[in-house]
């Protein structure tokens, strides 16, 4: 039973991370043995924080902070804003993200970050401002926690990261078969050890029968839809909603993501569609730092219901080519890193949807990818099948939050099996 509500520095302490330079153009802030967390590594995490893509050296540790593990991490600007996961390692972050300390006395630092996830409308809501989203920690502070006693927060994170934590295995099992097709398509067309290869021919450069050829000969580029603020939700509010595909639905470095959902009521043409199967190219980047434009993900079959995309993203409608055999070579070739250097713009980065079918592709011959579609066509296959395991877990997972975190369901006097992942936690 929930009878008091209490504020964030009630229950722990909060601050935010620290860079007193600015560090985008600093190249001696970086190198070092320091892992250094930014937003996207926060909105690409589930429950936990377990990966980074850039460190600090001892002058970049200097003008900022060491954070330790178990911090709950909360993304406070940017089309992140309320993400949030929890540290798995010594870490310094930028004042983009607010730091939350549980004091493991009276609070379950999990239960906290289920609370985050349970109110994000809410803090999006709030922090909707004229240039960029923004969550200043006073804001933060304006909510108000349902606080129940601490056996009970255990008990509500407990069954919550079961779900996580199975949630998490099934990521890294995509990400296996992930790192098995890319690993195929090198083997076969970068390292050139495809079937017959002791006796192919090098012509111009390239074995007798493949081409180097502008990408827009297998592909046609369909622009996705402008909108306003009135026309997205963060939730499904009607039948007349379709989902809309953003630079969220991006994983770093390829991949697809269908959590990170988004709601569409407007004006859409036909071939703004896109299903399982259907390739789609992000066109625009907020970061300034060229990470996000030229990503291409394939969404999964079944996943998701029919969708939308944004004006963020271009749709690529094969030609005379499987969506398969032009999402390996759009995805695990030079390609996506050659677009990159055509983005330009003064606020947000834009690469001109044109541009995309401009590029140089390596064919190879048909024959060669029939076979190797064949061995890669599969790999999908399984990873869709998990894909959809996943959508299941996530939306199970979502329903019982809101009605655990508004105690709806009581689970005082249950006795609830701790997770593996909790159990190492508390040691």
């Amino acid at each position: 039973m929930i009878n008091k509500y209490v504020s964030f520095d009630s229950l722990g302490k909060i601050g935010r991370g620290r860079s007193k330079h600015r560090p985008r153009n600093a190249s001696h802030l970086y190198g070092g043995s320091y892992p250094f967390i930014q937003t996207a590594d926060i909105s690409n995490s589930d429950l936990f924080i377990t990966k980074f893509s850039q460190t600090y050296s001892e002058a970049g540790l200097a003008q900022s902070k060491l954070w330790q593990p178990g911090v709950l991490c909360i993304v406070n600007a940017g089309v992140g804003t309320g993400d949030n996961a929890i540290l798995q390692f010594a870490s310094c972050f930028p004042d983009s993200i607010i730091a939350f300390q549980a004091n493991k006395k009276i609070c379950e630092v999990r239960y906290i970050k289920y609370y985050l996830d349970s109110i994000k409308n809410g803090i999006r809501n709030i922090t909707m401002g004229a240039t960029q989203d923004n969550l200043s920690v006073t804001k933060l502070l304006t909510f108000k926690i349902p606080f129940i006693n601490y056996k009970t927060q255990r008990k509500i994170a407990a069954i919550l990261s079961a779900y996580d934590d199975l949630i998490e295995n099934n990521n890294r099992r995509i990400a296996i078969l992930e790192k098995m097709a890319e690993e195929l398509y090198r083997e076969w067309f970068v390292r050139l050890r495809f079937p017959g290869y002791e006796s192919a021919k090098i012509v111009r450069g390239v074995p007798e029968g493949w081409a180097v050829i502008e990408a827009g000969k297998y592909f046609k580029v369909i622009k996705g839809r402008s909108y306003t603020s009135d026309e997205i939700e963060d939730y499904e509010a009607t039948e007349n909603h379709k989902n809309f595909i953003t630079l969220k639905n991006f994983k770093r470095g390829g991949g697809f993501r269908s959590d990170a959902k988004k709601y569409y009521c407007g004006k859409y043409n036909d071939n703004q569609i896109v299903s399982g199967g259907s390739l789609v190219l992000a066109v625009t980047d907020m970061t300034q730092d060229r990470a996000v434009i030229g990503r291409i993900a394939r969404i999964p079959v079944g996943s998701i219901p029919p969708s939308i995309i944004s004006c963020d993203v271009v749709k690529i409608e094969p030609v005379n080519i499987t969506e398969s055999i032009l999402y390996s070579i759009l995805r695990f070739s030079s390609y996506s890193e050659s677009l990159k250097e055509f983005a330009n713009g003064a606020n947000v980065l834009h690469l001109k949807p044109e541009l995309a079918s401009k590029q140089k592709i390596i064919m190879p011959s048909k024959m060669l990818c029939d076979a190797f579609d064949e061995k890669f066509y599969p790999l999908l296959i399984s990873m869709d099948k998990i894909n959809n395991t996943l959508e299941l877990l996530t939306t199970a997972r979502d329903r019982l939050l809101s009605r655990l975190m508004s105690g709806k369901i009581d689970v005082a006097d249950l006795d609830i099996r701790f997770p593996a992942s909790m159990m190492e936690a508390d040691l």
